[in-house]
């Protein structure tokens, strides 16, 4: 009896562990592929066709940096106007590639099924690369007042190349305008679809290894399920101690989609980063030896959020990966899940209200889960 008892604690043991939510250093994607749980932000600070100057460029540096400190995820954006930085990074850094999990995102610009052929060539060009490991949707759709948008000129876009006036270059900078598919249906249902048929025929052909979506809200996510499109591997969204969704991290976590953490520190929030900021992360990290930014990554992991936090310096960047040698208990999660931090402005009546999706309020609960408001 006490043998059978010792083994049916054993098998409990076992399946609460199998069961949690907490991930390791690596997360495997629904597609089978090994995708590092942290991975640094995007690092700013270059241009976006390669010409040979790239070592002068803070997000070359920053990210040979990172490399050299035990990084293998890295995240960019074709918006962001800077993607040559981080590929003449990769091959400065003699890392294989296979080692490697690079990461870009289509524009809302360049939504729509050749503008997401075109946008992914160009983002291979700007990074050098051969293919690309997480290839993501930047966003569900866009305001009226995002128009005329601009970024840095890249040389894959000449002037009219979306259609009149889109792009306009003049000099460094080029204006866009909506994309044709949104002139079509103004919901940006026909480009959100029309973008992910693109995104699924480059994954078949070896471009992508995996294809996401960011700023996708459950009920975009439920669509796509019920039509029997392909499910997302990663869900890029804003989460972290203050704001978590924890309708969309369950959710993604029944059908097998990682949620990432596009801004696991709140852009560097003075409660998740400074001891004293606030006083519930700060007794915490002090428990466990750890700082205020530690722990409120640790809290994602813990939730199984994998995440992207940004870092310049090396003392950031190894203290962001060090984070895998202690644990929160349950009580600790409930706790932090229980701070309410003013994302962007100041929270109205109480309710945490952020950036991601500006018009939606979060609510609370005692035991720390955090919801949209009825």
């Amino acid at each position: 009896g006490l043998i059978m008892r010792t083994v049916m604690q054993m098998m409990l043991t076992a399946a609460v562990v199998v069961g949690s939510a907490q991930i390791g250093p690596t997360v495997i994607l629904r597609d089978g592929v090994t995708m590092p749980s942290v991975g640094l932000g995007s690092s700013g600070g270059c241009h976006p066709d390669p010409d040979g100057t790239e070592h002068q460029c803070k997000g070359y540096n920053v990210s040979l940096q990172a490399m050299q400190l035990g990084y293998r995820a890295f995240h960019d954006a074709l918006s962001y106007g800077n993607q040559a930085g981080l590929g003449a990074a990769v091959k400065a850094s003699g890392i294989p590639r296979s080692e490697l999990f690079l990461m870009s995102m289509v524009p809302k610009y360049l939504m729509g099924y050749n503008e997401t052929k075109a946008s992914v060539a160009a983002s291979l060009v700007q990074l050098q690369l051969d293919y690309i490991d997480l290839v993501m949707v930047h966003h569900r759709a866009a305001d009226v007042a995002d128009w005329p948008r601009s970024v840095n000129s890249m040389k894959a876009f000449p002037d009219n190349w979306g259609g009149p006036g889109s792009p306009v270059n003049n000099g460094t900078q080029a204006q866009w305008l909506a994309p044709p598919c949104a002139a079509t249906d103004p919901t940006w249902v026909l480009c959100q679809d029309e973008t992910w048929k693109a995104l699924t025929e480059l994954k078949e052909a070896g471009k992508i290894r995996s294809i996401g979506t960011s700023n996708w809200q459950v009920s975009n996510l439920e669509r796509m399920k019920t039509m029997g499109q392909e499910l997302p591997s990663v869900n890029q969204i804003e989460q972290h101690v203050g704001w978590h969704d924890d309708e969309m991290i369950e959710w993604c976590a029944a059908n097998k989609v990682v949620v990432q953490a596009a801004t696991p520190l709140a852009r560097s929030l003075p409660a998740l980063v400074q001891v004293g900021g606030d006083p519930t992360v700060s007794a915490i990290a002090k428990k466990y030896s750890k700082s205020p930014a530690q722990v409120a990554l640790r809290f994602l992991i813990e939730k199984g959020v994998a995440m992207i936090p940004s870092a310049a310096s090396a003392a950031y960047q190894t203290e962001n990966l060090d984070i895998f040698d202690f644990e929160l208990t349950s009580d600790e999660v409930a706790s932090l899940g229980r701070v309410a931090a003013p994302c962007r402005g100041n929270p109205a009546d109480g309710l945490a209200k952020c950036w991601a999706d500006p018009g939606d309020m979060m609510c609370g609960s005692a035991d720390g889960r955090m919801f949209h408001c009825p």
